[in-house]
């Protein structure tokens, strides 16, 4: 599995650079971009865009399986790491595009994207999953079944706890911190089943040990949840630089 995690705020800060980052996502992520009303949903959009191109190729590099990529500049283009997952320099990070990658993409029933395999080039068992909160994108991308959700800039919201939190879940809550790494697993959890958020809210996050490994993470005030179909131990590691 390859995961990062990438700061979009260069565009929201310069339409010239966007401009020149839409023009290096494909034609269906430059659509799904411009259908956005507010210029940071845009932003985001694009940079997820990006993003996924990056992780893809440097998942494929890893792999064995793309020997012909270029990884000029991921080194310089990784600001530092939280954990084991890579924070990307946007502006040194679009110098590693290559649009050869930008794969299109389907959606299952409740909206988990797939790439097409009707396209030649694409390796239709690699999955991958996107997250956008804020200033940052998310992105996981594996050969198993993946799912990773990224949430800052939000306040407990007790409601919801409430609402979708297992009794179990709610009791272990000590602190916000404990509540949004449950918030971000359940999401996380929807999106590697397919489900979808809402539908996935019932599982309990601490009971995911025999299928998936997990991860837990805080960054500055953002917290990424990050799950892989995988048979290992529910080992959810909290990291605050």
């Amino acid at each position: 599995m390859y995961a990062a995690l990438m700061d979009v705020t260069p565009l929201f800060e310069d339409k010239e650079l966007y401009e020149k980052s839409c023009l290096m996502v494909s034609e269906q992520r430059r659509k799904k971009a411009h259908k956005y009303s507010i210029y940071k949903d845009k932003c985001r959009s694009v940079g997820a865009g990006i993003l996924l191109n990056l992780c893809l190729g440097e998942y494929l590099v890893k792999s064995g399986q793309n020997e012909g990529y270029s990884t000029r500049g991921w080194k310089d283009a990784i600001d530092y790491y939280v954990g084991k997952i890579p924070i990307l320099n946007m502006k040194k990070a679009l110098n590693c595009v290559d649009e050869s990658l930008n794969w299109n993409m389907k959606f299952h029933e409740h909206g988990k994207p797939y790439f097409d395999e009707s396209d030649n080039t694409v390796d239709s068992d690699i999955r991958f999953s996107l997250s956008h909160s804020g200033k940052y994108v998310a992105c996981a991308v594996s050969d198993h079944n993946v799912g990773i959700d990224v949430e800052g800039d939000r306040k407990v919201n007790a409601g919801i706890a409430r609402k979708y939190f297992t009794h179990n879940e709610r009791n272990s809550i000590r602190s916000d911190d404990d509540f949004f790494k449950i918030w971000t697993l359940k999401e996380a959890y929807g999106k590697i089943t397919g489900k979808g958020v809402y539908r996935g809210m019932k599982q309990d996050v601490y009971e995911l040990g025999d299928m998936y490994e997990a991860i837990s993470i805080r960054y500055e005030n953002y917290y990424i949840g990050l799950l892989e179909d995988k048979a290992m131990e529910l080992e959810i590691t909290e990291v605050s630089p």
